[in-house]
């Protein structure tokens, strides 16, 4: 090697060289800034790259660049190249061009490939690092920009004092882990990227969408252009080829909306986008739900509720309650709805309070084996003081269904207890249904193996009703009560509705008990189309056990006159 490639200005080319990531583009500006001494040291007047990269996951595009990233001044056409093939096969091409009047020897042009393919490894890891610094920034699977991404494009927009000019929307599909658990992960992921992929053509140059995980996007949209991009999204038709079939997806979403002020960071603007979210998710009207100060409450609140939830349990704060249900034919007491109340300093906590965020985080399942121990302890005691209980229905969140043990968890709490099982009843949501059928459908089997019956609440307010009707063997289905309300307003529909109902469930061999019933109307109604059992305010609220005690003890008779 000559003395050129150990000079000064050879080392100094090098030791300027930049210690950040860096692009290519910059790269080959800062060549062009700093090359020259070596270049007049080893006669070089114009110096070539040429880059191709073949398109890759993490590179779309690929690259196909040819740039002169030097030039002084004439120069002989007698180059000289040297070819490099990269580890993603592509291909890097370094051409040298001698000064005008210059012809190098073996040895200078030896330098010059040894100077070439320094270049090489620069320019290599140069790549490298940009492929990196993309992967921190994009999602792996949609190669959206992922939730670093987002916070450099809004740290952007703030520096610029831009931030106010957007609204941000947190975007979670409806209903996507169904796909998943219908259709297995593969397809769940090609819809994904398919969804991602059609979103971003919608999306204008100055905007912003980003997946953040899961079914989870977030969008930064101008506010002049708003109310079309909500439009465009409010309903997207997606279609993904299954071998010979093409399956068509119609995607809605749970949208969170907020306008972003000027003071806001990006955590600001993510938070309130979120708490909108939920609030979308928990309405049954809006699919998209801008932001309210009272929504940052509500998530105090339920926060406080989960947090203090386990000690409560701990200091059985957790009281049971007992709905009535009576026979219309003599208006007698046959069975009891085990209903939870919380009775926190003083005060009850009610259920539409703190059920839903317990079903949210899944401590709900805690909850209702709790419940599940209580009633079967008050059962054991009412029979060891000589008082013949009624059978007793306990609620069961879907989410158990995730538990493979759960019949034997059940089965292990009645016989801790000695009890009979025909005073129990385990009551499972209709929607519960749509989780994992085949779980669902085991467990039913074993309860009613052990005597234990099986009732489906909620009836009708789900989209396979029929359907679970058909294929789930449960004993005893509970009528919603909003198919009562219009009855007495001679509402021909909802007539039709619940005949039908309660004729197909007696031609399955099970029984139909109807809540919500508030009015002797409703219960005379009842009676003419043959349904035996209801609940409801008619005949009593839900009552503490001292005082379902009484209606065991006493008169099981309720007013012949309702």
């Amino acid at each position: 090697m000559s003395n050129i490639l150990c000079s000064k200005a050879y080392q100094e080319f090098f030791l300027k060289l930049p210690d950040n990531d860096i692009s290519l583009s910059d790269l080959f500006q800062h060549i062009n800034r700093t090359i020259a001494p070596v270049a007049n040291d080893l006669s070089i007047a114009r110096l070539d790259l040429s880059f191709q990269a073949p398109k890759t996951f993490y590179d779309k595009e690929g690259k196909n660049i040819h740039e002169t990233v030097y030039e002084s001044g004439p120069y002989e056409n007698a180059p000289f190249s040297a070819e490099y093939i990269t580890g993603d096969n592509g291909q890097v091409c370094i051409t040298a061009y001698p000064m005008k009047g210059i012809t190098w020897s073996i040895s200078e042009e030896e330098d010059i490939n040894f100077f070439l393919k320094n270049l090489y490894y620069i320019t290599g890891r140069t790549r490298v690092m940009e492929l990196m610094a993309y992967t921190a920034i994009a999602d792996q699977m949609t190669r959206l920009p992922n939730a670093g991404g987002l916070e450099r494009y809004c740290n952007k927009l703030i520096s610029l004092g831009m931030f106010a000019n957007y609204t941000g929307l947190f975007i979670n599909l409806k209903n996507f882990k169904y796909i998943n658990q219908r259709l297995g992960g593969q397809v769940g992921n090609m819809v994904l990227c398919e969804y991602a992929e059609t979103v971003n053509k919608l999306i204008q140059p100055k905007d912003y969408y980003a997946r953040l995980g899961g079914d989870n996007f977030l969008a930064l949209i101008a506010n002049e252009h708003l109310q079309d991009f909500i439009k465009a999204t409010a309903s997207i038709t997606i279609k993904i080829p299954l071998g010979a079939t093409t399956m068509t997806f119609d995607i809605t979403t749970n949208t969170g909306m907020y306008a972003i002020q000027p003071t806001d960071t990006m955590h600001d603007m993510m938070n309130k986008t979120s708490l909108a979210m939920v609030a979308a998710k928990a309405s049954l009207t809006e699919d998209f739900v801008w932001y309210h100060p009272s929504m940052y409450q509500q998530m105090i609140r339920r926060k406080e509720i989960s947090n203090t939830f386990s000690q409560a349990l701990a200091n059985r704060e957790f009281i049971v309650y007992y709905q009535p249900k009576v026979y219309l034919d003599n208006n007698t007491l046959c069975g009891a709805e085990a209903l939870v109340r919380w009775v926190k300093n003083g005060s009850i906590v009610p259920p539409m309070e703190f059920i839903p965020v317990l079903e949210q985080d899944g401590t709900i399942c805690m909850l209702d084996f709790y419940m599940l121990d209580t009633v079967c302890k008050d059962l054991r005691r009412w029979l060891d003081a000589g008082i013949e209980p009624v059978r007793t229905s306990v609620n069961f969140s879907k989410l158990h269904l995730h538990n493979r043990q759960l019949a034997e968890d059940v089965l292990k709490i009645v016989n801790k207890y000695k009890l009979d099982s025909k005073y129990i009843e385990i009551e499972i949501t209709e929607t519960s249904g749509y989780e994992d059928f085949d779980t669902l459908n085991n467990f039913v089997n074993t309860m009613k193996k052990h005597g234990i019956r099986i009732s489906l609440d909620d009836f009708g307010t789900g989209y396979s009703s029929l359907n679970l009707l058909k294929d789930l063997n449960v004993d005893i289905i509970k009528l919603d009560r909003s198919f009562l309300i219009n009855i007495e307003n001679q509402d021909i529909a909802d007539k039709i509705i619940v005949e039908t109902i309660v004729h197909m469930v007696k031609e399955l061999n099970m029984q139909v008990v109807a809540e919500g019933v508030e009015t002797s109307g409703q219960a005379s109604y009842l009676r003419s189309i043959q349904c035996h059992i209801a609940q409801g305010y008619l005949f009593d609220k839900p009552l503490s056990h001292d005082d379902f005690t009484k209606c065991l003890t006493g008169e099981r008779l309720y007013n012949p006159s309702l």
